[in-house]
């Protein structure tokens, strides 16, 4: 899956920039005991166990990640998800669209949900809601203010989607919003049948 490879390419780009930075921790180590540097020698003595202990956490996510996409090809995708979409063509799965987006569950300037798809307003995009493998919310603040907020999705065709909410200029209420997405995210959860089925196919990060 597309979204496994990636992930296994940022956690061994992550292992790598910890394994280089723990070694910079030891060689300054090295170097305030050869300086005879008191205070620096306890100084990096805990950097290089906090980098030691970060590098070992980093490469134990590594090999889950590993795991996971290894997990994940030995699952059928075609037989597993072939009734996903039940319209043979792109024009009936549009008109069963336009006829629940009357009653939508959530909608705001950027998505419709209905009972069976979630749609990008703006850019006309429509999944299928059974079709959505696992869904989080993610709220980013920076000096305790929010700053933007996410819908973020994993869908079966082998790619992780997100729906940003940035905060606009001007007074606006962002906590609200947060709710909102979180909600939005939760309606989700509870539509797809295949949410959170498959154990190697799950947002543990953004």
């Amino acid at each position: 899956m597309k979204w496994h490879t990636k992930m296994v390419i940022r956690k061994a780009f992550a292992l790598l920039i910890a394994v280089l930075l723990t070694i910079l921790a030891i060689i300054l180590f090295i170097s305030s005991i050869k300086e005879e540097h008191t205070s620096g020698i306890f100084l990096f003595v805990f950097l290089s166990l906090f980098m030691a202990i970060i590098t070992y956490s980093t490469f134990k996510q590594l090999l889950e990640t590993i795991d996971n996409e290894n997990a994940s090809k030995s699952i059928d995708f075609f037989s597993e998800f072939k009734n996903v979409t039940p319209y043979p063509s792109h024009n009936e799965l549009l008109s069963a669209f336009y006829l629940q987006k009357n009653a939508p569950l959530y909608q705001d300037d950027k998505i419709i949900i209905t009972n069976e798809f979630l749609a990008k307003q703006k850019e006309g995009k429509i999944f299928i809601i059974d079709g959505i493998l696992d869904v989080v919310s993610f709220t980013q603040k920076a000096n305790g203010i929010i700053t933007y907020v996410s819908l973020i999705f994993l869908y079966y065709d082998g790619k992780r989607y997100e729906i940003k909410y940035r905060r606009p200029l001007g007074i606006s209420n962002m906590q609200e919003k947060a709710n909102n997405v979180n909600s939005a995210a939760t309606i989700i959860a509870t539509k797809s049948i295949n949410f959170r089925k498959y154990p190697s196919y799950r947002l543990m990060e953004r």
